[in-house]
């Protein structure tokens, strides 16, 4: 008797079995299927979300690497010490001094035409003030 449980067991485990294999497969199905709408639906475009371009590491030509073997060193993971750092900001200039010429009518013009101008400008506005 013990044997026919046994068997009977067996062969309820190997019908579970054999089920959950069918819901296995019917579920990757229906995932495959979502997975092809999902690629099939358009991308709808966020105003403010921008697209970025995918990331690739660069790979030196060996030629290039023999003509400039400082290349190769990622410059951006080896920060300046101190000192170099100080060299590298105080070499450059702090600002561009810059002549400025004004016009030379405005040095010559008299009073009287400077209040000509002055006075035409503001009645133009006036009487058209949508166009300025």
């Amino acid at each position: 008797m013990n044997q026919d449980n046994l068997i009977n067991l067996i062969g309820d485990l190997a019908e579970q079995v054999r089920l959950l294999r069918m819901e296995n497969t019917e579920t990757q199905k229906a995932v495959k299927q979502l997975q092809r709408e999902e690629n099939n639906t358009p991308q709808t475009e966020l105003p403010h979300v921008v697209p970025r371009a995918p990331v690739a590491d660069l790979i030196f030509f060996p030629e290039l690497s023999e003509a400039n073997p400082l290349a190769e060193e990622d410059f951006f993971r080896n920060p300046l010490t101190e000192e170099e750092r100080k060299g590298m900001l105080y070499s450059c200039p702090k600002s561009n001094v810059m002549h400025y010429i004004p016009l030379a009518l405005n040095d010559t013009a008299s009073t009287t035409v400077k209040k000509g101008v002055t006075y035409s400008v503001n009645f133009a506005w006036f009487e058209n003030p949508k166009n300025s």
